[in-house]
């Protein structure tokens, strides 16, 4: 019996840096239908990688806990499952994983050759083509929300049945949408048959929730009340994604909903925007002001006169 080739995908980097390794899990499938494909994350991010398409396992690195330094790093390859892996790609040049690979006996392992200058998703894609020169094809990453998750959301948080998602906040403030911007966007939008609903993780989101709130804006706070998945089934099913460049925009991609995409520092869209050929996306990259933003939601919303 012809032995399970095993690939293993190493992305121990951010929710959003996960996502984009979709498109080589998929490659891997085409190229390899009975592979068995491993998805190796920082812990947070296991339910990132869980649910993409073609991904068979998920296993947690943790990175900031049990995995942590030298000690962590050989006690997980002691407990890997799997040794003599057929493949390894290893994303982003991280040298940690690099040498998990070798400990683990790997065939094959691959890695870029220098950090990233274009579109990270294709580049990660096209870490498949050094394996014997196999040909790709940079495939939207699909994130498959599980089915019933947004009937049991939907019993935890009060959600219309026609609303626009807000995403105004990432890790870096120069990436960030102004709060009076968003308290103009959020009172047009209400003024529409459409509701907002604002999402958002930690202290900084709950405070610039606050600040909405204290202007007087209507909206349904969804701040540090959904998990991954649980986002993913509020995105699925809205009418439109208004987001700044952070891992929600990419999820938002991931679960065919359509994206506005605000890049205020413009010299990351080549490498971090959407493709508008692969995805139902508007990059803004110039004229920051609620009513362009709220013009081009407009054009893309499911469910608006468009339709």
């Amino acid at each position: 019996m012809k032995k399970q080739k095993i690939f293993l995908v190493f992305n121990t980097a951010a929710f959003g840096d996960v996502l984009l390794c979709n498109s080589l899990c998929q490659n891997i499938r085409i190229n390899f239908p009975e592979a068995k494909i491993i998805f190796i994350t920082d812990k947070p991010f296991v339910d990132v990688a869980k649910y993409q398409e073609a991904v068979d396992e998920v296993i947690s690195y943790d990175k900031k806990g049990m995995h942590k330094g030298i000690k962590g790093m050989f006690k997980f390859i002691k407990t890997f499952p799997y040794k003599h892996p057929y493949c390894a790609f290893i994303t982003y040049k991280n040298e940690r994983n690099f040498v998990i690979s070798l400990f683990l006996m790997t065939k094959n392992i691959i890695t870029p050759k220098k950090l990233y200058d274009a579109n990270v998703q294709l580049a990660h894609t096209l870490l498949l083509n050094k394996l014997n020169g196999i040909t790709v094809k940079n495939l939207p990453i699909k994130y498959n929300v599980p089915e019933g998750l947004l009937n049991q959301t939907k019993s935890i948080i009060n959600i219309h049945e026609k609303y626009i998602v807000l995403c105004a906040l990432s890790k870096n403030p120069e990436k960030d949408m102004p709060l009076e911007t968003a308290i103009e966007l959020i009172n047009k939008i209400n003024s529409t048959p459409f509701k907002t609903v604002f999402v958002g993780a930690g202290n900084k989101a709950e405070n610039f929730a606050k600040g909405l709130q204290k202007a007087g804006c209507i909206f349904e706070n969804f701040v540090n009340k959904t998990s991954i998945p649980e986002l993913g089934a509020v995105l699925r099913e809205s009418a439109c994604l208004i987001s700044v460049d952070t891992g929600t925009m990419h999820l938002g991609c991931a679960v065919g909903c359509p994206v506005i995409a605000l890049f205020y520092r413009t010299n990351t869209i080549p490498i971090w925007a959407p493709n508008p050929e692969l995805y139902n996306a508007k990059v803004i990259s110039e004229d920051f002001s609620a009513e362009n933003i709220f013009k081009s939601a407009m054009t893309v919303v499911k469910g608006g006169n468009n339709e």
